[in-house]
């Protein structure tokens, strides 16, 4: 039986472990990933949330509980394309097109993080990284909670009532142009799909880098 009056507060050491436990599940889930396993983008989303997401009282990042939360930088992939205030890009600054057997596809960019910019990390989870033909847009927040909370990661909705997210998994290539800093969509390449789990694994790649440097 259950004592209801239990509580236990965690050392700093175990609550730092439980990161060191996340971390390795995130660069288990994107070496699969990266093998052709492309949806280790739902565990990886999964991973990235309980690492990063906090709401409230109720649900708190691992990285707050760690305390470093606001002391790292984070590699910014989108500072690769758009680093001016008047630019032109092809496709979701955080992804890439791919030359394969098949044709070409879209995937996770990567890259050198020593090129990317490193902003802090509310600028970070909260930065759009996609635009959608009608104006609509996500972050990094959003994108990862859609897909943990959503559509496979850690829960499975019957329907999806977020029409964005639905473009970036069915419609997500696209030349863009960006005015006094704002990424606009102006006209379709194709219809690649899982722009989703491909953004997920880019973010993956910063979050990786960004813990890396610290240790963890």
């Amino acid at each position: 039986m259950t004592d209801k009056a239990f509580f236990k507060q965690k050392s700093p050491g175990e609550l730092e472990q439980a990161l060191v436990r996340q971390m390795s599940h995130l660069r288990i889930s994107s070496k699969l990933y990266d093998e052709g396993n492309q949806w280790e983008a739902e565990r990886l989303a999964t991973a990235i949330y309980l690492i990063c997401h906090d709401s409230g009282k109720n649900y708190t990042s691992v990285l707050k509980h760690v305390g470093i939360k606001e002391k790292i930088l984070f590699p910014d992939t989108t500072s690769l394309t758009i680093n001016t205030a008047n630019s032109f890009s092809m496709t979701p600054p955080m992804l890439a097109h791919w030359k394969t057997a098949e044709g070409l596809s879209l995937n996770a960019r990567l890259g050198d993080v020593n090129l990317m910019a490193k902003i802090s990390f509310n600028k970070w989870w909260d930065q759009t990284v996609f635009t959608a033909e009608n104006g609509m847009s996500m972050s990094r927040k959003n994108i990862v909670y859609r897909s943990r909370s959503k559509d496979g990661g850690a829960h499975v909705d019957a329907t999806n009532s977020d029409e964005v997210y639905e473009r970036l998994k069915t419609q997500s290539s696209h030349f863009t142009v960006t005015v006094n800093g704002s990424p606009t969509w102006i006209a379709r390449v194709g219809n690649f799909t899982n722009g989703h789990w491909a953004t997920i694994r880019q973010i993956a790649h910063e979050l990786d880098s960004a813990l890396a440097a610290t240790g963890y």
